[in-house]
């Protein structure tokens, strides 16, 4: 029996799809619940932001390059 993923979409059709629909979500919620465009004075805000973005695709691409290297730790 095909995997019905596999049948309907290519893989990176799926990851493409996911990627847009996160990134669209975080723009939601930093311009609704962050209030990212409603400072008055200098927007400090910007720069902690987008160091917070840079730790966390850090912390992604080194697990992901942790658990691709699994195979041989254990």
């Amino acid at each position: 029996m095909p995997d019905v993923v596999g049948s309907v979409a290519r893989f990176l059709v799926v990851f493409g799809v996911v990627l847009a629909l996160a990134a669209v979500q975080a723009g939601i919620q930093l311009a609704c619940f962050m209030h990212v465009r409603e400072a008055a004075g200098p927007a400090w805000q910007l720069p902690v932001l987008g160091a917070a973005v840079m730790i966390a695709v850090g912390i992604v691409i080194f697990s992901i390059w942790i658990m691709t290297f699994k195979w041989g730790v254990s």
